[in-house]
């Protein structure tokens, strides 16, 4: 808080935000330290006053929102991703991609492209280093793409992989191998498709997973940037 003119007065502190809610707490000094956690985002109001003249306020509002909400697509924070990929544990020696149909996901994680170099497997899964061996991702995501014409689709990965577009399986990239490259090419149509990329990690070595395409009157393979991805 700052005056326009000095005064020995103390600052009194206050919250403000809906009833029956945690709030969090604010100290004698202005520092506000927010709950633990909440379900939904509340808006909560910090509030400093004159103690000698409490006509002399003023507030400030902010947002406290969930510190990972998923939903179609993932957000942390204020940043909004477009892949969701739900992750699934795998039993160990597993050597190809599982019916997911049969598993329980443990987790959700947020991508906002498919752009993970060959590295090692220590390093872990990006966003979430807890993953680094037998684990899968099953991530969709809508595709936007801007010319129809025909576009070649690649995917690296270590382990395997499965691209499906618009429900019709594109790539089969699948098995325990280290970093390997396929592609294929697919005549689409402007706007969105359905996009699908199971994927998972096996054994304990290097990790990596990447998509790149190559867009009509072009000739290089380039990731596809983030920009090409939406939720919905």
């Amino acid at each position: 808080a700052v005056l326009s003119q000095p005064s020995p007065s103390v600052i009194l502190w206050t919250l403000e935000g809906p009833a029956g809610t945690d709030l969090g707490k604010i100290d004698a000094t202005g520092k506000y330290t927010s709950p633990a956690s909440v379900a939904d985002k509340i808006t909560v109001t910090i509030v400093a006053t004159l103690a000698d003249d409490p006509k002399v306020s003023d507030h400030k509002s902010l947002d406290i929102i969930p510190e990972e909400q998923l939903f179609v697509g993932c957000k942390k924070g204020s940043q909004v991703f477009p892949i969701a990929a739900d992750v699934f544990q795998l039993p160990v020696g597993t050597s190809k991609l599982p019916d997911f149909s049969t598993l329980t996901k443990s987790d959700t994680v947020c991508l906002d492209k498919f752009d993970i170099p060959n590295q090692s497997w220590e390093t872990g899964f990006p966003g979430a280093p807890g993953l680094q061996e037998w684990f899968a991702l099953h991530s969709t995501s809508k595709l936007n793409v801007p010319v129809a014409g025909l576009y070649s689709i690649q995917v690296t990965s270590d382990d395997g992989s499965n691209i499906y577009i618009d429900g019709v399986k594109l790539l089969d990239n699948d098995g325990t191998h280290s970093a390997a490259t396929k592609s294929a090419t697919i005549t689409l149509a402007a706007g969105k498709h359905d996009l699908l990329l199971d994927w998972y990690q096996g054994p304990r070595t290097s990790i990596a997973l990447q998509l790149f395409w190559k867009t009509p009157g072009t000739n290089a393979f380039v990731i596809i940037p983030t920009e090409a991805f939406s939720a919905k």
